[in-house]
C-alpha cells in the first residue's frame, strides 16, 4: 500500500499598489522525499502584465516563468514554514515588493 500524502490547501493574495493575483496552493508534505514539501501553485486571477514572459525552448523555464505564463507552476522547499516559502516562492515570482497573504483554507470551508 502507498503511503498517504497529508495535503494542505492555502489561499494566496499578491498585490501591489494597482494590480493583484490571486492562488490556490497545494502542499504536499514528504514529497519528493523525507524533509523536503512539494508545493503546487495554481493562478486563479490575476492583473499582472505576464506578457513580457515565455517559456524558452532552449533550456527550462524558471519558476517565474511557468507560474506567470501558465498560472501554474512546481517547487519544492526543505521542511519548514509553508505559509514563509509559499511568500518567499510569490515574491520571486512577482518581484519583491509585492504584497503577500497566505491564509489556510479549513476544512469546514472546504466541505461546506
Amino acid at each position: 500500500m502507498a503511503p498517504r500524502i497529508s495535503t494542505r490547501v492555502y489561499t494566496a493574495a499578491v498585490s501591489d499598489s494597482a494590480t493583484s493575483a490571486m492562488l490556490i496552493v497545494f502542499v504536499y508534505p514528504g514529497f519528493p522525499g523525507p524533509g523536503f514539501t512539494g508545493v503546487e501553485f495554481r493562478c486563479g486571477f490575476s492583473q499582472f502584465d505576464d506578457t513580457t514572459y515565455s517559456i524558452p525552448g532552449e533550456r527550462q523555464a524558471t519558476f517565474q516563468e511557468e507560474l506567470r505564463v501558465t498560472w501554474k507552476a512546481w517547487g519544492y522547499f526543505q521542511d519548514g514554514s509553508d505559509e514563509g516559502d509559499i511568500e518567499s516562492k510569490l515574491r520571486e515570482a512577482y518581484g519583491t515588493r509585492v504584497k503577500v497573504d497566505v491564509n489556510p483554507l479549513s476544512l469546514a470551508s472546504r466541505v461546506g
